[in-house]
């Protein structure tokens, strides 16, 4: 089931790259913002969520 997450995780991640992506390329209205936003939403997902130890791993 990890695996069916992870799986949509990365199918939504990619979905607001590509929208970021094709924001930045439009042709009547460009703009890097969709681009910045999006970028800067996966670094700090991974860095959250994909540098996180094994929870059992977890010493309070």
């Amino acid at each position: 089931m990890n695996f069916f997450k992870a799986l949509f995780v990365w199918l939504v991640i990619s979905l607001f790259l590509g929208w970021g992506v094709y924001m930045t390329v439009h042709p009547t209205k460009a703009s890097w913002w969709p681009l910045a936003i999006s970028v800067f939403a996966l670094v700090a997902f991974i860095g959250k969520v994909g540098c996180l130890p094994p929870s059992d791993e977890h010493h309070h």
